[in-house]
């Protein structure tokens, strides 16, 4: 990791978390005991569809940050433009998380040392995506929310998570609706509890649209860092590319 740019770092960052819930995710599946009475077992549907939900919205993120053609056409610099925008977010949230925390006791002093620094970075930052070129052709919308500390935006305004669609190679409908499901279950909502407790514990079938993300997530990162599959075991080879090709029809 010494040797990585900050970018790099970044993509480490979101294939270590994809891989850890990816694993996660397989694990639960195969069933779970509580904790103070382990005689009973169950499976955890309703967490099971959030953690491929993450997913889904890793795999779009990650996506959006390396693919060329987003916000211009011939610009090398969109994807370090971009990545300074998802930067800018996270600083913004940091600035949030001390003025939420610095009237409870203790935090204070915590809070007057570190946000100086903080809106610091976030001013130098913001001076550095204002200076580029891609900045000068965006929307007055799109300027308004980066300055506001939002990454995902287009050339004439913010982009939603189905936006992101547009994209990648996942079919747009299939995505959308994918999405639509998953968001069901994340969310506390009347109809999450009914689809938590109608479910047919198919896992199969739970796990196909998570099987599809890993092989498109796979091949983003292999075309982000200039690689290809030649690395992968033929057999390996083949289910990615069986599970890349799955959504198209």
């Amino acid at each position: 990791m010494s040797k990585m740019s900050e970018i790099e770092v970044s993509h480490y960052g979101m294939f270590k978390v994809f891989f850890k819930q990816y694993n996660t995710i397989l694990s639960i599946t195969r069933g779970l005991n509580y904790l103070y009475s382990p005689e009973y077992s169950y499976i955890d549907i309703k967490s099971t569809y959030v953690l491929i939900r993450s997913c889904h919205e890793l795999y779009l993120t990650f996506n959006y940050l390396v693919t060329h053609g987003v916000l211009t056409e011939n610009d090398a610099g969109e994807i370090e433009f971009k990545f300074k925008c998802y930067s800018l977010s996270g600083i913004f949230d940091n600035e949030r998380t001390f003025e939420l925390t610095k009237n409870f006791e203790g935090q204070k002093s915590i809070y007057l040392q570190e946000i100086a620094q903080v809106r610091e970075k976030k001013r130098n930052l913001l001076s550095e995506i204002e200076a580029s070129p891609i900045y000068a052709t965006l929307s007055d919308e799109s300027k308004r929310l980066i300055g506001n500390g939002r990454w995902r935006v287009g050339v004439n305004g913010e982009l939603s998570w189905n936006d992101l669609l547009q994209f990648t190679p996942l079919a747009k409908k299939y995505g959308q609706l994918e999405y639509h499901l998953l968001s069901m279950y994340a969310h506390s909502s009347h109809n999450s509890l009914l689809l938590e407790a109608q479910h047919d514990y198919n896992i199969e079938g739970i796990l196909f649209h998570l099987y599809i993300l890993s092989a498109l997530f796979m091949e983003a990162i292999l075309r982000a860092h200039g690689l290809d599959f030649g690395f992968f075991p033929k057999r390996e080879e083949a289910l990615i590319t069986e599970f890349y090709v799955f959504h198209k029809k």
